[in-house]
């Protein structure tokens, strides 16, 4: 979990704290990481230790088999969004 903690304080003392059967919450998929491997990586680690993942936002639940699908999509998608986002800076 490297990538998705360096520089963020926060998220580090979070994922520390967490323990086996336990959940962490955040607002939206795509604040935790930047690209599918990153989030990949980090749902990953999070299933390893026994630790549930929600996004709000994204409704999605890994928790369940359709939440750990629909985190795959919604990770793609966020990649893609983020280098639309990038080809469209350097077209202008």
């Amino acid at each position: 979990m490297s990538g998705t903690k360096a520089g963020r304080p926060g998220l580090s003392k979070a994922l520390e704290a967490l323990r086996e059967g336990e959940t962490l919450i955040a607002w939206k998929l795509d604040r935790l990481g930047r690209s599918v491997k990153d989030l990949l990586d980090f749902a990953g680690d999070l299933n390893e230790r026994g630790v549930g993942f929600v996004s709000l936002t994204d409704s999605i639940d890994t928790t369940t088999a359709s939440g750990r699908f629909f985190f795959n999509v919604m990770a793609s998608l966020a990649q893609m969004e983020r280098e639309l986002m990038v080809e469209r800076t350097r077209q202008a």
